[in-house]
């Protein structure tokens, strides 16, 4: 047997042997050309990293990138403390060495800076609904172009070629019959002078005027334009006892306060130009509700004379200019001050609303900071802006508007069938102040009337009329008359502004239109 499979030649069983080992080196090559699945290969798919598409991979984590807010959650937009505005960068008005009080003009006046900034647009709703809403910074140091302030919620500038700005009587010619007016000094026709409530020196001075009817101006008030554009007889004064009311009447109180009568006595607070404590606001209110009787109204709300009021222009003027004076000084703040005056200026408000009145116009306060008033008041120049303004004082002025215009949203949503607008004092007064040749003017600080001493010429205790005062030749070339009110020719221009210029919000051109039923 053996010798049959393994003959005994060597090379017979080497040559054997050979064959042998390349059949079985040829079966293990080709077990691993023509592999099934292993374990090697399995491992090796389990680890295989598929791409998978960008935008579904996470962002890698980056400790410096936050989820990013909705700007309008970085900050109210009320802000419910109604905080004073302060400049940015700066915890405080008072702390800028940098503004000098203002002087002659040709001289380093902000008067006569020839950069001509714009003020903020009075189309914007209020400074407290725009970061940037602030007393008006200087565009730049020195802006050559001159641009002049756009019209209110218009992006076209105000017709350069045009220097009238005088009243077009023929706008508003029979658009209404009545005009029932509120206010302080800036829109009173004589009730402070007929109650015996000025002291004897404005007195004085309202006779040396012919023009003057109140004893604080050179002549006509906003009040008095308005009755022109209308063709309407000057308002005269509530308290006058030789007129009758037929087209209407002015409550307006030279020197009324929304202070507390307990203030004037505890607090020690001036009483400017008044004899004694002045007549509060609310006089004026009753004043109004006493006409209504007088009228016929047979009840508390008026109704029976809903028609004859609901055809009426109700002018509701500025409330509250004397008062930030008068606490200077005092411990109350500015803010409950701002708080109280628009208070006052909303029970106004409310009372002839729901007389039926159905067209008002409501003006907010001027940049009375502005005025040698407040300038003079400023404990050092530091507290002085940029303008030359008393700083704390515009911004609660600014701070008065804003809350102001809120109030009057919430009015005419209440009463949608009635037309309330907003005069836009602040912007128009600014308007003028930064193209004071535009509007023919030359002085924008120093009264026409005062006191011929300090860089001013203003003296709160030697006012226009005192003896040592003097007046000046052309008040028609000063914005301010005695550097608490404005004269004759600021009136005028501010008036046109509100009328025709669209600085009232609606426009007063919209108001007329609604009225006449076009």
């Amino acid at each position: 047997m053996s010798n049959m499979f393994f003959p005994h030649s060597p090379s017979l069983t080497l040559f054997f042997c050979f064959c042998l080992f390349f059949s079985f080196s040829y079966a293990h090559y080709k077990h691993h050309e023509n592999p099934t699945c292993d374990c090697a290969t399995a491992h090796n798919n389990s680890h295989e990293k598929i791409p998978t598409k960008a935008r579904n991979s996470p962002p890698a984590l980056n400790s410096s990138q936050e989820i990013p807010t909705k700007p309008s959650n970085s900050a109210p937009a009320h802000n419910s403390s109604h905080e004073v505005p302060t400049k940015p960068g700066n915890s405080s008005p008072a702390h800028n060495s940098s503004h000098e009080v203002p002087t002659k003009p040709g001289n380093s006046s902000p008067a006569h800076n020839s950069s001509h900034e714009v003020p903020t647009k009075p189309g914007n709703p209020s400074p407290a609904h725009n970061s940037s809403h602030e007393v008006p910074t200087k565009p730049g140091a020195h802006n050559s172009s001159n641009e002049v302030p756009t019209k209110p919620g218009n992006s076209s500038p105000l017709n350069n070629n045009s220097h009238d700005t005088s009243t077009r009587h023929n706008n508003f010619i029979g658009c209404f019959h009545k005009v029932y007016a509120f206010g302080d000094s800036y829109t009173d026709t004589g009730n402070a002078n007929l109650v015996g409530g000025l002291k004897e020196n404005f007195t004085r001075t309202s006779s040396s005027s012919e023009k003057s009817n109140n004893g604080l101006c050179d002549g006509h008030l906003m009040v008095d334009f308005l009755c022109d554009a209308l063709k309407l007889p000057h308002l005269p004064p509530f308290q006058s006892t030789s007129v009758n009311f037929t087209n209407g009447a002015n409550f307006a109180i030279a020197g009324s306060t929304i202070l507390p009568k307990q203030d004037f006595l505890t607090q020690k607070l001036t009483s400017l130009f008044w004899k004694g404590i002045p007549l509060n606001f609310q006089t004026q209110i009753d004043w109004f509700n006493k006409l209504k009787q007088q009228m016929g109204c047979t009840d508390n709300n008026g109704k029976s004379c809903k028609t004859e009021l609901e055809n009426a222009l109700f002018w509701i003027g500025s409330v509250g200019v004397s008062d930030y004076a008068r606490i200077q000084g005092s411990s109350l703040s500015t803010r409950w001050l701002t708080q109280q005056s628009v208070q006052q200026v909303s029970r106004l408000i409310e009372a002839v609303l729901q007389s039926g009145a159905k067209y008002i116009v409501v003006q907010g306060l001027p940049p009375i900071g502005c005025l040698p008033l407040h300038i003079s008041l400023c404990p050092v120049k530091a507290a002085l802006d940029h303008m030359g303004c008393a700083a704390a004082v515009n911004a609660a002025v600014m701070v008065h508007n804003q809350i102001l215009q809120r109030r009057l949203e919430k009015f005419r949503r209440l009463y949608p069938n009635c037309h309330i607008l907003y005069a836009d004092y602040w912007n128009a007064y600014l308007t003028i102040k930064m193209n004071l040749q535009k509007y023919q003017f030359e002085e924008a600080f120093k009264p026409c009337c005062g006191a011929v001493e300090g860089p001013l010429n203003f003296n709160l205790h030697s006012l226009c009329g005192s003896p040592g005062t003097v007046k000046c030749n052309n008040p028609s070339k000063f914005i301010s008359w005695d550097g608490i009110h404005l004269s004759e020719a600021m009136n005028q221009k501010v008036t046109d502004l509100f009328l025709n210029q669209g600085f009232c919000q609606p426009s007063f051109s919209e108001l007329v239109k609604s009225k006449s039923g076009m």
